[in-house]
C-alpha cells in the first residue's frame, strides 16, 4: 500500500516538474497539457457501434419499456415504433461518427495547450448531450412527418 502511494506522488512529483501534466484522475491534476480530447472519440466510437449498429442489427421487435428508441409518438403504434427503430440507429451511427471524427479535431487543435480538465470534461459532457439531444428532436420530427397520429402513414397512397 506505501508502494503504490509513494509511486503516485512520485508520478505527481514528476509531472509537476515538468509541466506536462497527464490526465491521470489518481494523481488529483487539475491540468494537462495534451487538450485529451479522445474521451469523445471513444464516446463516438460506442454511440456508432453500441447505439447505431446493436439497433440496426438487434431491433427490438415489440414496443417495450425497456429496449429501444422510446417516446410517446413512437410507442403509439408498431408502424411507429419500427420506423423509429431504424431512424434512430442511423442517427446514432451517424452522429457517433461525427463525434469521433469532432473529437478526432479537439485532440489536435487543442494539443499543447493548458486546457483545465473541468472545461474539457464539460465541452465533451455538453457535445454527447446535445448530440442525444439531436437525435431525438430530429427522431421526432421524422415521424411526426411519416406518420398521422394513429399511426397510419401520412401519403399512404402516393407510397403505394
Amino acid at each position: 500500500m506505501n508502494a503504490i502511494l509513494s509511486e503516485t506522488l512520485h508520478v505527481t512529483q514528476i509531472c509537476l516538474k515538468n509541466g506536462n501534466i497527464a490526465l491521470d484522475m489518481k494523481s488529483h491534476c487539475c491540468y494537462h497539457s495534451n487538450g485529451d480530447f479522445m474521451l469523445l472519440i471513444e464516446i463516438g466510437i460506442l454511440f456508432a457501434l453500441v447505439g447505431g449498429l446493436i439497433f440496426k442489427l438487434f431491433p427490438p421487435k415489440r414496443i417495450n419499456h425497456i429496449y429501444g428508441y422510446r417516446s410517446r409518438f413512437a410507442m403509439k403504434a408498431q408502424s411507429i415504433w419500427d420506423e423509429g427503430q431504424k431512424y434512430c440507429a442511423n442517427g446514432f451511427i451517424l452522429t457517433g461518427i461525427i463525434m469521433s471524427i469532432l473529437g478526432l479535431f479537439e485532440h489536435f487543435l487543442f494539443r499543447g495547450m493548458n486546457v483545465v480538465v473541468t472545461i474539457e470534461n464539460t465541452v465533451e459532457a455538453t457535445e454527447v448531450l446535445l448530440s442525444i439531444l439531436v437525435i431525438y428532436i430530429c427522431c421526432e420530427i421524422h415521424l411526426k412527418n411519416m406518420f398521422n397520429e394513429d399511426g397510419s402513414r401520412k401519403n399512404a397512397a402516393d407510397k403505394t
